[in-house]
């Protein structure tokens, strides 16, 4: 069985944006399983130009944030302009209509036709990005194998195993792709763990830019002697190496790719082990007299190859007056 490991990802972002459920995070790796705007133990919230909160945290479960609720009749049905489907009946949000389309892979070219759109103001929300932010912080369990995790506008899924991102009304030349990572860890953190992104900023200037991190996992044991219990208590974590590199995405047709926070990661093969042990006074005690008796015997030897020595002189002097 595969040691799953969870990351911790608390970043700060000044990616202008009015509402932060345009921001998806989506995750994939090597053996083909992806997570599409993963929700679960993910938690947003609206950030002013100067990173102060502007309603308080809460879970992305996919409902409509403080400020974004539209009140409707319990019995209310809302279209899904052609998209509905047998799982699918009704659709009551913008965001409900936008997975209908996805599922049916059509693409939606104007939120403004669709009447929950507009009365949850999207177009209004595309049209003016620049005045709030988002933080996103939480964790993700993921396999223990290569991948990536991302942070893009829009909305993403899936068709025939393919990853694709729908941009449809985003004004690229207003994506900031500027950010700050508070923190960003593999597994738990060990006493005196450092991790090179943590409180890592980046300006970008140019807008609608692809920034990708590429981050070598080297898997961790951290092993030390627990005082209280006199016990050993093991940590099972991660280490990690990253370089960067940053690249315009226009959202045009022939971009190869989209504006947005890429973190790809591989694992090393090799296994890194940290142990900090506590020498008993006993111990303590038989180094030192090992020392000591080491000294001793030196000096003793010393005094030994001094004293042939000295003899050796002697006798020849002896022997030279004699003569």
């Amino acid at each position: 069985m595969f040691h799953i490991f969870s990351y911790l990802a608390q970043v700060s972002t000044v990616i202008w944006f009015k509402f932060n459920s345009v921001l998806n995070l989506d995750t994939m790796d090597s053996t083909g399983e992806q997570k599409i705007d993963v929700s679960q133990q993910i938690y947003k919230t609206r950030i002013d130009s100067t990173g102060s909160p502007i309603s308080a945290t809460r879970r992305d479960d996919g409902n409509p944030s403080k400020g974004q609720v539209v009140t409707k009749d319990p019995d209310y049905c809302g279209s899904c302009y052609g998209a509905e489907s047998e799982t699918r009946k009704c659709c009551n949000t913008c965001k409900e209509i936008q997975l209908a389309y996805q599922e049916r892979h059509w693409v939606v070219k104007n939120l403004s036709v669709f009447e929950q759109c507009r009365e949850e103001q999207w177009d209004d929300t595309l049209a003016n990005l620049g005045s709030e932010g988002c933080r996103i912080q939480g964790s993700l369990q993921v396999n223990k194998v290569a991948g990536s995790f991302h942070i893009t506008p829009g909305n993403s899924y899936a068709s025939d195993q393919v990853h694709v991102h729908n941009l449809q009304g985003f004004d690229g030349q207003k994506l900031n792709m500027s950010h700050k990572i508070d923190k960003l860890a593999f597994g738990n953190m060990y006493p005196g763990q450092t991790n090179p992104l943590d409180g890592t900023t980046m300006n970008v200037v140019e807008p609608a830019q692809m920034v990708t991190y590429y981050m070598k996992l080297v898997p961790t044991m951290y092993v030390s002697y627990n005082t209280t219990t006199r016990s050993l208590s093991t940590v099972h974590t991660n280490q990690y190496s990253v370089t960067w590199h940053s690249k315009g995405s226009p959202l045009t047709s022939d971009s190869s790719g989209i504006p947005g926070l890429f973190f790809n990661y591989e694992l090393s093969p090799l296994l890194v082990k940290i142990s900090y042990e506590h020498k008993s006074f006993l111990h303590f005690l038989t180094n030192t007299c090992a020392i000591i008796g080491g000294v001793f015997t030196v000096a003793s030897l010393l005094d030994a190859f001094i004293y042939q020595s000295t003899c050796v002189v002697r006798k020849r002097l002896s022997t030279k007056h004699s003569s």
